[in-house]
């Protein structure tokens, strides 16, 4: 067997677990969007006549587009590569991997829960596995010099793999006999290592004419703790193929490495629609932005990069007029000009009155047709009634560490007066909920750039709400009264109790240090910017414009297409729940626990139904309907001994 390690001479320090005065961050407890997958998936009618090829060589996966069995009809049977669903595919928690997509290996399930809810922390068991499909290497031979080679990389933006972890592969031999052929401890550190790539030889003198065969596989297992989103390994740019020498081998491939977010200023990823319209080149970036690539050639060559915007069917596109001269192998850094010279553009502000979204895409000219989905990279750009600095997508989880009385607050700027009228938030268990815990909404005008007096009076109780599925949903969460805003203001709460009230945190976004603040709270409270990196997933929602109908908490809008009514609650056995169906079919009901387990489920057609609760133990539930036409319902109980 022939082992070669080539590393990226470029190291990052990262933070997994840190605790610092009042703050804390820590790891995910589950995937909402891996979630989400998992209910669509669901959703698609299977395929009866649906046949996984036999793969022929090349066999390759960069994970910049998914790879994995779906019956989802909108993606082609040719682009799946693997037998088990998992990882979570992805290109946020990655640090410079080497094109963008990866394969992430954590301790959660296809459904993006933990394999183990009740799991101590000293499990160090196999987790995710990622299973090729049948490989045709019939005929061949030692000779051929078939050669497996990928890239990986331990932690990222995720959390560390204790050295108890690993990342194993596999060959199979036989019906189901799997020998190791390669394995990697975990770095129990807090330093995150770059990518390294490794070749292993499909050969060896024990084992290889098994190998030799026409269903030949390979399978990549995560050893983690398996209890939560924790224990992370990234994979990317799998390959195998005869007439390798890890020596001189290289890829013939430029590809983009991350992903972007934003073309605004004031690193904004969002705002309201009328505050840029106001003076829509002031929003803008007025300069350059970085897009970063990678030249995995053993040369250099020149080539040019751009972006395009759309919207409907209108297209701007915007290629670099000199192109990247000189350039080394390795990351390429090319600034690209948004707001100023040959590229300047503005979103147009006559496409539509009241909202926006427009689709941006990076790329570069250079194409290698190996493949073309890691030649560009796409965001959304979306104006509606908010703010945001996050891109939607969390990977730890933020806190106070402080008791009742603690505060958060986080700084925006209204470019021009408008009132406020709440706030999203992306609340994010991990380990505990906090789904009990009390929280009073506030906002602050500015006092040199610190919060400073309160804006308006809020009295009203809130907890925070998790969603056991979707894309990083958040909750919207209403002022007692509208509130008049300009300049910089300050939205946030204060807690009421003892446990920590954890919020998504976005690592591929950094405002913390300048938009963050907490206290301790009392009359004369001090605060404090934070110094964790990220962004908080907190967006304050404005009136933006005087026909805007504030949005509602999910359990009101769904309301108004499919009710729920339940009682008593708190309830000791018997729970009553009343619901209007409006004769659609079968409804399907959800007990849920504070962490998210379902607990029960059924399906009901009928508007009374009686629920037995005596083997719930005392704690808090969610009670949840939803029907075939994706409409649902949501509400809180208690279940008190």
């Amino acid at each position: 067997m022939y082992i070669k390690h080539f590393v990226f001479n470029i190291l990052f320090i990262g933070v997994s677990m840190l605790s610092i005065g009042q703050e804390t961050e820590e790891y995910l407890h589950s995937n909402s969007q891996q979630g989400e997958w998992y209910q669509q998936e669901k959703s698609y009618p299977v395929l009866k006549n649906k046949k996984l090829l036999t793969q022929e060589l090349p066999f390759m996966d960069d994970f910049s587009r998914f790879s994995l069995p779906t019956n989802n009809p909108n993606i082609p049977t040719e682009w799946q590569r693997w037998e088990d669903n998992d990882v979570f595919i992805n290109s946020t928690f990655p640090i410079q991997p080497p094109t963008i997509g990866v394969a992430t290996f954590d301790g959660l399930d296809e459904t993006g829960f933990p394999y183990n809810f009740t799991a101590t922390g000293n499990d160090h068991l196999p987790s995710d596995t990622l299973t090729s499909l049948p490989i045709n290497l019939e005929g061949l031979n030692q000779n051929d010099n078939v050669y497996l080679t990928f890239y990986y990389q331990a932690k990222g933006l995720g959390n560390s793999p204790e050295l108890e972890d690993s990342l194993k592969l596999e060959f199979k031999i036989g019906e189901d006999n799997w020998v190791t052929k390669w394995v990697t401890p975990g770095i129990n550190t807090n330093t995150t290592t770059p990518f390294q790539q490794v070749f292993i030889e499909v050969w060896d003198d024990q084992y290889g004419i098994f190998y030799m065969q026409n269903n030949f596989q390979f399978r990549f297992i995560g050893y983690s703790e398996q209890r939560g989103n924790l224990d992370h390994w990234h994979l990317d740019y799998v390959y195998m193929d005869q007439n390798i020498d890890p020596e001189t081998f290289f890829f013939n491939e430029l590809a983009i490495m991350n992903p972007k977010n934003t073309l605004l200023n004031s690193e904004l990823t969002s705002m309201p629609w009328k505050h840029f319209k106001d003076n829509p080149s002031a929003r803008m970036l007025n300069a350059t932005t970085t897009l970063h690539e990678r030249n995995l050639k053993f040369t250099d060559f020149n080539f040019r990069s751009g972006y395009k915007v759309r919207y409907e069917n209108t297209e701007w596109d915007f290629l670099n007029v000199n192109s990247n001269l000189n350039n080394n192998v390795g990351i390429i850094e090319t600034a690209i000009s948004i707001n100023t010279g040959d590229n300047s553009f503005v979103f147009d502000t006559d496409v539509n009155d009241t909202c926006a979204a427009f689709e941006v895409i990076f790329y570069h000219e250079f194409k290698d047709n190996i493949t073309p989905q890691n030649d560009s990279t796409i965001f959304i750009q979306n104006f509606s009634n908010y703010y945001s600095y996050d891109d939607g997508t969390a990977e730890k989880a933020w806190a106070l560490n402080n008791s009742p009385g603690g505060q958060v607050a986080v700084k925006f700027d209204s470019f021009i007066p408008d009132t406020l009228l709440g706030i999203w938030v992306y609340f994010s268990p991990f380990q505990s909920s906090s789904a009990s815990e009390s929280f009073i909404l506030r906002a602050w005008d500015d006092d040199n750039s610190n919060p400073g007096n309160e804006l308006g009076e809020n009295f009203s109780f809130n907890y925070p709400e998790y969603h056991t599925s979707g894309h990083n949903k958040f909750t919207y969460y209403a002022y007692d009264s509208p509130i008049p805003v300009s300049g910089n203001f300050y939205v946030g709460w204060v807690q009421q109790e003892n446990e920590q009230i954890k919020v998504g945190l976005d690592k591929n976004t950094n405002v913390n240090p300048v938009a963050t603040f907490t206290s301790n709270g009392g009359a004369f409270p001090t605060w404090n910017s934070s110094i964790i990196e990220g962004s908080l997933m907190i967006r304050p929602v404005l009136k933006a414009g005087k026909d805007f109908i504030p949005p509602v908490g999910i359990s009101e809008i769904n309301s108004k297409e499919l009710n729920g009514e339940i009682y008593p609650n708190p309830v000791n056995d018997i729970l009553h729940l009343s619901t209007n169906n409006y004769n659609q079919g079968e409804v399907r009901l959800s007990i849920l626990d504070i962490t998210g387990k379902v607990k029960h489920t059924a399906f009901i057609n009928t508007n009374q139904i009686d629920i037995n609760t005596s083997n719930l133990e005392k704690g808090l539930y969610f009670i949840q309907i939803s029907d075939k036409n994706g409409r649902s319902w949501q509400q809180k109980f208690i279940k008190s001994n």
